[in-house]
């Protein structure tokens, strides 16, 4: 069972705001709140480990109870790999980061 998923949408220009985007999400089919609080934690800590995130880029690590299970050092690889999966897509459809919008 995969530890998480990961979703990576382009949405401003590299000149933006420093710094990707970064959220995590459990869903209550995992557990309760404890348990949701600890896969969010693990997926935290590892996101803190890995520096493939890209400034011009939001992501989105939706924690699975297979995150519980895994080796803390499983896990960082396979944020690793899922991170240069989802860019090398994006390189291949060719989706340019957005430019950052002011609304009023």
């Amino acid at each position: 069972m995969p530890a998480f998923v990961l979703q990576a949408r382009a949405t401003r220009a590299p000149e933006g705001p420093a710094g990707p985007g970064v959220g995590f999400t459990v869903t209550k089919r995992c557990g309760n709140a404890p348990v949701r609080n600890r896969i969010k934690r693990r997926l935290r800590a590892a996101s803190e480990q890995v520096n493939n995130f890209q400034p011009a880029y939001d992501y989105v690590l939706i924690g699975r109870t297979g995150a519980l299970h895994e080796p803390f050092s499983a896990l960082v690889l396979a944020l690793i790999k899922a991170l240069s999966r989802v860019h090398r897509r994006l390189e291949e459809q060719h989706i340019p980061p957005k430019q950052q919008t002011d609304r009023a």
